[in-house]
């Protein structure tokens, strides 16, 4: 009876040891995933964050020195007319982004997030601009400073443009909308990236629904 109660001793022993060991490991694992793994992925949201907001006031400012060459003008052409109206937008932006210096400038309608389901064909959630070619969206508040909006005018003229540095131009395309409230996709984030009509790039909160 001794010999079967030594071994079971021992085997709680064992069974004790085994578990101890198991938190050990997964303890190390965890802080392995919080000392390198999530500072990862916060860096890599950061530096997506970063390149949308360059990729939003490089495109603005693109349609800014449109407007130089055309009587102060922008492009007549907006994303909530639809993906052909987009398409000419696109068309009309890039001249410009070029003679900025910018290459591989059609890269720059593309959202960092939307890149790869792009290039794999794979669909992307959101009001997306053109999918598959730009994820960048114009404000519809615009369509409330746009002179005779209504009868199908779509003229802008940036020097009759009050404020230009408070006038949301250009911006992240809504992903969801949850409760009422519009998300981007800045990770659980709900900035939304705008360019305004001064050149300048900024973020706002879902508050701004009024500049969506």
């Amino acid at each position: 009876m001794r010999i079967f109660s030594d071994q079971a001793k021992k085997n709680r022993f064992q069974m004790v040891f085994e578990i101890i060991l198991l938190i050990l490991i997964l303890g190390v694992l965890g802080g392995f995933f919080l000392i390198v793994i999530v500072p990862g992925i916060n860096e890599n949201r950061a530096m997506r964050k970063s390149e949308c907001l360059s990729n939003v006031k490089q495109i603005t400012t693109a349609a800014i020195l449109y407007a130089n060459d055309n009587d102060d003008c922008l492009p007549p052409h907006f994303t909530f007319d639809g993906q052909s109206e987009a398409s000419w937008f696109v068309a009309s932006t890039g001249p410009s982004l070029h003679k900025n210096g910018q290459s591989g400038s059609d890269y720059l309608f593309v959202c960092p997030y939307d890149r790869h389901s792009f290039r794999e064909g794979n669909p992307v959630a959101g009001e997306l601009a053109i999918p598959g070619k730009m994820s960048y969206v114009h404000c519809n508040s615009l369509k409330r400073i746009i002179p005779d909006y209504d009868i199908g005018k779509r003229i802008l003229n940036v020097t009759a443009v009050a404020n230009p540095e408070t006038t949301a131009y250009l911006r992240d395309p809504i992903r969801s909308t949850e409760n009422g409230v519009p998300h981007s996709a800045h990770g659980t984030s709900s900035d939304f990236t705008f360019g305004f009509l001064d050149g300048h790039a900024g973020q706002k909160k879902e508050k701004y629904a009024a500049d969506l």
